[in-house]
């Protein structure tokens, strides 16, 4: 949600506190799936080409 915001995008959530329960719920209900990820990348303040040679190298170190 930091991410989104940051991009200046409130359409949903802009003075919506139905929206930001739904929003945590989902991430709630997602969270035990997440944390079966072989890799966690951390891509805030990452280009997609930053992001791209970050999972590359994740991959290459766990799967070879």
């Amino acid at each position: 949600m930091s991410r989104v915001m940051a991009q200046g995008d409130f359409r949903v959530m802009a003075g919506s506190d139905q929206a930001m329960e739904d929003l945590r719920r989902i991430l709630e209900a997602r969270e035990p799936l997440y944390r079966k990820a072989d890799v966690c990348l951390d891509t805030s303040r990452s280009s997609v080409d930053e992001s791209f040679a970050k999972l590359k190298a994740a991959f290459e170190s766990n799967f070879e």
